[in-house]
Parts: structure tokens; sequence; C-alpha cells
């Protein structure tokens, strides 16, 4: 999961260098959406409930910095 995180950061900053503040904001916060969908979609094949549940936390967390980053600027 931390891998997860690791990349989307990474890819997110990389972003921020290519545009202005707003559309970076904007173009960071589209990215973290889709990551977080596709992590959503991991969890539907979880083999137990409870690995299920943590990765759906994981991709809530994602979720919120979506939510965060659009809020900036």
């Amino acid at each position: 999961m931390r891998k997860i995180f690791v990349a989307v950061t990474a890819a997110a900053s990389l972003s921020l260098v290519a545009c202005g503040p707003e559309a970076a904001n904007e173009q960071q916060s589209d990215m973290l959406e889709d990551k977080a969908d596709a992590v959503d979609d991991m969890a539907e094949e979880a083999p137990t409930e409870a690995q299920e549940d943590a990765i759906e936390d994981e991709a809530d967390a994602i979720d919120d910095m979506a939510d965060e980053v659009d809020t900036v600027g």
C-alpha cells in the first residue's frame, strides 16, 4: 500500500513542475482520483474481507488527498 502512495506522490510532484499552480492542482487531483479508483478496484479481488476493508481504506485516504489538493489554490 505504501508503494502505491509513494508512486502517486512522485508522479504528482513531477506534474507540479510542468504546469502553473492551479492547473497543477487540478491535474494532481485528477491523478489521485484515478489512483483511488484503481486501488478501490483492487479491493474487489482481495481474498478476505479484512484485506478488502484495508484496501478500501487506502483508496479512501487517496481520495481524501485528492479533495485536499482540489481545495488548495
